[in-house]
């Protein structure tokens, strides 16, 4: 008897990851710089790049030569657990030619906080708008207070695409 209840559990078990783990991920970069922002209050940039390949582009009904794709980016900021900040946007993209797109080609974008010293986490998800491909990051960010009496470094940033 408990052998096959074990059984059981095991087979419900497996067809539950299997569900899961069949569901197409949409990677993406992630990263952030804190420096002191021009008013004197600490800055958070957070950059993405999307990478182009992996929309899913489709024919618009208006224009037969156009294909539109693009996807829903969801950023959360976290102070101890709780979410104290949150935007929701929709980054599109048109091509002529989905072929023509290469894995090379990415889609950045920044988003420029104006932030309070301190600990927190980001937490980013995109979900392709047409497909339903989703993905998910987290990272931990500190905020430090910045000196007004001295010069102190602040994260340098250097990229490319």
């Amino acid at each position: 008897m408990f052998k096959t209840i074990l059984k059981q559990t095991t087979l419900i078990l497996l067809v539950i990851s299997s569900v899961a783990l069949g569901q197409t991920q949409m990677p993406f970069d992630i990263d952030y710089a804190v420096f002191l922002g021009d008013d004197g209050t600490p800055t958070l940039e957070i950059y993405y790049m999307t990478h182009r390949s992996l929309i899913t582009y489709q024919s618009d009904e208006i224009q037969d030569s156009l294909y539109k794709g693009g996807y829903e980016i969801v950023t959360t900021l976290y102070s101890r657990g709780e979410p104290v900040y949150q935007k929701k946007d929709i980054q599109n993209d048109e091509v002529k030619d989905p072929s023509l797109v290469t894995p090379k080609q990415k889609i950045p974008n920044i988003l420029p906080l104006q932030i309070r010293p301190g600990n927190y986490e980001i937490k980013v998800e995109i979900k392709d708008i047409h497909s339903g491909h989703t993905g998910e990051q987290k990272i931990a960010v500190t905020v430090p207070e910045f000196p007004k009496d001295s010069l102190v470094l602040s994260d340098i940033e250097i990229a490319s695409y």
